[in-house]
């Protein structure tokens, strides 16, 4: 079984936007490989491609907490080399006994972990190299893209997971849409038009809009309570109300899915943009204005007066 590895190869002729030629080969390629009933793409294909983006043969996840610290303490990052240099020793120790008679079981076993762990480790290691290392630290909740995350075969969130999918459901033969949400709390309390914004950014979160039969269906590709089963959802209605492009924006939702301890209610999402069906990566044009507003920016900027928002918080 090929693995997201093999995809880098293929990225070479992607660059032309899913609106033009078809969907680019490493995305068709994951597809024709892990999706189920291409020949009429419905929920099952849905359910086989969130099930292949959560598969850790294909994609690994990547905390972006401990790449920012990598930034700002090398020697957490000399460290976790280390641990890498000290598997690939363990690997070669057991290769080289292997060499002169049979392993034991619990030497096998130790060897397929070990060699499970380097591989994750390397996915790791060729982020950090080829991307994380070169972004601002308060930039990764919006670094990568979905062609990124297929090339590098890492996740780091439900944005890079929300885009992945979106990629691989165009790829299938569905229409998609992303959906970008931010907390309402957080955004009441940075919003100060004219004023110097407060400190701290705002939380959000990105899902995906599927047309399945003439129905669209919100799909939340990272579930927030792991334990469960599936790990994801996927609703034609909320709050009883049907979901549909051009009704989400300044809506405000809250996923069964994202229950708090305690007994407290879920947070209130307010969704802030769906991407346009011909967008290039799938709302990579919503990126300046996330930033602008959640992180580094002044919301009285042309960029944030999002209709929708300004609805909700007043001008």
């Amino acid at each position: 079984m090929r693995t997201c590895l093999v995809f880098a190869a293929l990225l070479a002729g992607c660059a032309a936007p899913p609106s033009g030629p078809p969907p680019c080969d490493a995305a068709r390629s994951l597809v024709r490989e892990r999706a189920v009933g291409l020949e009429a793409p419905g929920l099952h294909t849905v359910r086989s491609l969130i099930r292949a983006i959560r598969a850790r043969d294909l994609f690994v996840k990547v905390d972006r907490r401990i790449m920012a610290r990598w930034h700002r303490e090398p020697t957490a990052r000399a460290t976790w080399l280390e641990r890498l240099q000290r598997t690939e020793a363990r690997i070669e120790g057991l290769h080289d006994i292997a060499r002169g008679r049979l392993l034991t079981g619990d030497e096998a076993a130790d060897l397929s972990r070990a060699e499970r762990t380097l591989r994750l480790m390397q996915r790791r290691d060729a982020a950090w190299r080829r991307v994380y290392s070169k972004v601002e630290p308060r930039d990764y909740p919006f670094v990568l893209t979905g062609r990124k995350a297929l090339d590098l075969g890492v996740l780091d969130g439900c944005t890079s997971a929300s885009r992945t999918f979106c990629l691989l459901a165009r790829a299938a033969g569905l229409e998609v849409r992303l959906v970008g949400a931010s907390d309402l709390a957080g955004l009441r309390r940075i919003w100060r038009p004219g004023e110097e914004r407060a400190d701290g950014g705002v939380n959000g979160h990105k899902m995906a809009l599927v047309r399945l039969e003439g129905t669209w269906h919100l799909v939340n590709t990272n579930y927030h309570a792991p334990t469960r089963n599936p790990p994801y959802e996927i609703l034609d209605s909320l709050n009883g109300e049907s979901v549909d492009p051009g009704t989400l924006p300044g809506k405000v939702l809250r996923l069964p899915s994202m229950q708090v301890a305690d007994g407290r209610r879920s947070p209130a999402l307010v969704v802030t943009d769906v991407a346009r069906p011909d967008a290039e990566n799938l709302g990579e044009f919503t990126r300046e204005a996330n930033l602008n507003l959640a992180v580094s920016g002044d919301p009285a900027s042309p960029m944030c007066r999002n209709p929708a928002l300004v609805e909700i918080l007043g001008q």
